[in-house]
């Protein structure tokens, strides 16, 4: 009997970009990572470096032209095979919020419960109002929330329908620095309450360290290191990784452990 455990996704030397002209314009190359079941990720890195374009290969919105991507040993991915996103039981979390302005914060978490029961899903929908805490806010409208309180319904509404894998792609970015320290130690405890895995995309240093089990450091399309927190600030894989990682990140991420 096979007792093999996998990670619950495997990214194996990835290789992403667009065609141009007649060329292959590459963003990423020969990308691996493992996160296991119950993992919080973060890929971390400059505008540009290829952080989101990965993000976008995993939910399905990027063809992969070299490489393989598994969510639980299921293959999604491969040059000239893509399982659609809507199939991926991948969940979704941007920085924009992407809330619907016309619908309460209970049918905003229930948009994608539609094929549950009314009892079914009006039971999750009750659930995820109390993991964020805003049971009170369940018949108002999204203007009348602050950011934090509009992120927490996305975070609430991308997690109902109990996905395999949470990607957030700069969830935290448009709000004030003291609300999005916050938030993002609060989405981490939910996860964690949860045992969701999930990909945080950040520019952000002390964002990646406070929230993540493993942090991936890309710069120009290259995976330098992806590991703990400690052991990139112990054991830098490369001078290029210690040169990365700001003295005011370490000092702050030590303080809190």
């Amino acid at each position: 009997m096979n007792n093999i455990m996998h990670p619950l996704l495997q990214l194996q030397q990835l290789t992403l970009g667009y065609s141009q002209g007649s060329s292959f314009k590459k963003i990423i190359q020969n990308f691996s990572l493992d996160l296991q079941k119950g993992e919080i990720g973060s890929l971390l890195g400059s505008s540009g470096c290829g952080k989101t374009t990965v993000l976008r290969a995993i939910s399905g919105f990027e063809p992969v032209y070299e490489g393989h991507i598994y969510l639980e040993n299921h293959l999604l991915a491969e040059k000239g095979r893509m399982v659609p996103p809507e199939e991926r039981q991948i969940g979704m979390m941007f920085q924009d919020y992407a809330l619907f302005p016309h619908l309460t914060i209970e049918k905003n978490i229930a948009f994608g419960l539609h094929k549950l029961s009314k009892v079914a899903a009006k039971k999750i929908t009750d659930e995820m109002l109390e993991l964020i805490g805003l049971q009170q806010s369940a018949k108002a409208y999204p203007h009348e929330l602050s950011g934090g309180q509009q992120q927490r319904v996305a975070l609430a509404r991308a997690i109902a329908p109990s996905p395999k894998l949470l990607l957030l792609d700069e969830p935290f970015s448009n709000l004030d620095v003291d609300t999005r320290e916050k938030l993002a130690l609060d989405v981490r405890a939910i996860l964690k309450e949860k045992q969701l895995s999930a990909i945080l995309v950040t520019h952000n240093q002390i964002e990646a360290f406070v929230f993540s089990d493993k942090i991936g450091i890309i710069s120009q399309g290259q995976l330098l290191q992806w590991a703990s927190a400690q052991e990139i600030i112990n054991s830098p894989a490369s001078s290029a990784v210690k040169d990365y990682i700001r003295q005011d990140v370490i000092t702050a991420y030590q303080k809190m452990v």
